[in-house]
């Protein structure tokens, strides 16, 4: 993982929790921790960074059909 969106994932993962938006911010760590996600929570996590102005830093979508 690039160590700049390691970094914006952290502070949007910060955010998350201080605006008590958890379901979010845990879905941005399982990311970080490095377990097996699903697409919706790719999705979520590219919403938030999209509403944080953080649209650089955007996690690829897999298409597992």
């Amino acid at each position: 993982m690039v160590v700049k969106r390691k970094m914006a994932l952290m502070a949007l993962h910060s955010h998350l929790i201080k605006t008590e938006n958890f379901n979010w911010a845990n879905c941005v760590l399982r990311y970080l921790h490095g377990f097996k996600i699903d697409n919706w929570e790719i999705w979520v996590i590219n919403c938030a960074l999209r509403l944080a102005n953080l649209s650089e830093f955007q996690i690829p979508q897999v298409h597992k059909w």
